[in-house]
């Protein structure tokens, strides 16, 4: 048996995704968010209020994906070009 051994993410700041996040669903609750985003609740409601600082991009981009707009990483995390 193999083990799929996790390669850690770059931490990014969390404020892009929460100021994304409240502009396009400034009425949907957290449950209904998390369910959309495919993220447990705790993790959305952790971003959305503003309890966590940092933010994984595996997060984000298993997020933007699971919306079927994975290009979102890209315009709110954009990469340095000479990284």
């Amino acid at each position: 048996m193999t083990t799929k051994r996790k390669m850690p993410s770059t931490l990014v700041l969390s404020a892009p995704l929460r100021e994304w996040l409240l502009e396009s669903y400034p009425t949907l609750g957290v449950l209904d968010l998390s369910r959309k985003l495919g993220l447990h609740e705790r993790t959305v409601r952790a971003i959305v209020f503003g309890e966590r600082e940092t933010v994984s991009l595996t997060l984000v981009d298993k997020a933007f994906t699971n919306l079927g707009s994975p290009y979102l990483l890209d315009e709110l995390y954009p990469m340095d070009e000479a990284a």
